[in-house]
């Protein structure tokens, strides 16, 4: 999996959910996310947290410079044509 790292072109790794919920108080986790966000940013990508449900989850992650974030804290899933509407709204 880490290989990927080298030998696929991306700009963005995901952070499962396996390892998100419960990381504002677990130590192992948070260690976890910690070191993958650390190893993301040197090779110049971006993380994305999945399934973010629990506030201290969102605090803590932002603490240790995760990038983007979903989960139905956030807001839940929405269909294409409400995601076009918002991208168009927010341009302008």
């Amino acid at each position: 999996m880490l290989t990927s790292l080298l030998e696929l072109p991306h700009v963005e790794l995901k952070l499962a959910r396996g390892f998100v919920s419960g990381c504002a108080h677990d130590k192992v986790k948070r260690q976890l996310c910690e070191s993958v966000i650390a190893l993301a940013h040197k090779y110049k990508h971006q993380v994305v947290a999945v399934g973010l449900d629990q506030r201290d989850d969102i605090l803590a992650l932002t603490g240790m410079g995760c990038d983007l974030g979903q989960g139905m804290l956030l807001g839940p899933p929405l269909p294409k044509d409400k995601i076009a509407k918002m991208i168009k709204i927010r341009r302008g």
